[in-house]
Formats: C-alpha cells, sequence, structure tokens
C-alpha cells in the first residue's frame, strides 16, 4: 500500500488557518491520523476508533496509527467497548 498525503485537516475552531502550512514533506512512514479533541461523546472518538479498524482490516495498513489527545476531565464517563 502507498501512503501518500491525499487528505487535507478538518479544522474547526482555528481562527487563523493562514497562519499554518502543510508539511513539505511527509516526515513519518507510519500512515498517521491525529485527533485533537476534548475526548466526549460529542467528538465522536468511537467512530475513529471505528475507522481506524477499517483502515487496518480492510485497507490493509498494518501499521496505521490514530494518535487521540485531549482532555478526559469534561466527561470521565467515555469508554470504548469492542
Amino acid at each position: 500500500v502507498v501512503f501518500a498525503r491525499k487528505i487535507d485537516p478538518i479544522v474547526n475552531g482555528i481562527s487563523n488557518m493562514d497562519a499554518f502550512r502543510p508539511v513539505p514533506s511527509i516526515r513519518t512512514k507510519i500512515p498517521t491520523a491525529v485527533m485533537l479533541s476534548n475526548v466526549q461523546l460529542i467528538k465522536d472518538v468511537k467512530t475513529a476508533v471505528l475507522a481506524a479498524d477499517i483502515i487496518i482490516n480492510k485497507y490493509g495498513f498494518e501499521d496505521y496509527r490514530l494518535l487521540v489527545y485531549g482532555a478526559q476531565d469534561r466527561q470521565r464517563a467515555i469508554r470504548l467497548r469492542s
């Protein structure tokens, strides 16, 4: 599977996107998605995990990474179930 930049970031809540630019070259050999968000039900982290399952098991990305960064203090009851 070829790893290439084929998507753009989804940027909610950033008022000045002109201050940011994509890096000129990919700096990782492992396909990686990053979610920066408060970990709440409304942010739908579960769907990101389910999408990672499809990416790995249906499309064969054995080395795919999903990194989720965010505070959990707003809604402590979130648990991912298999």
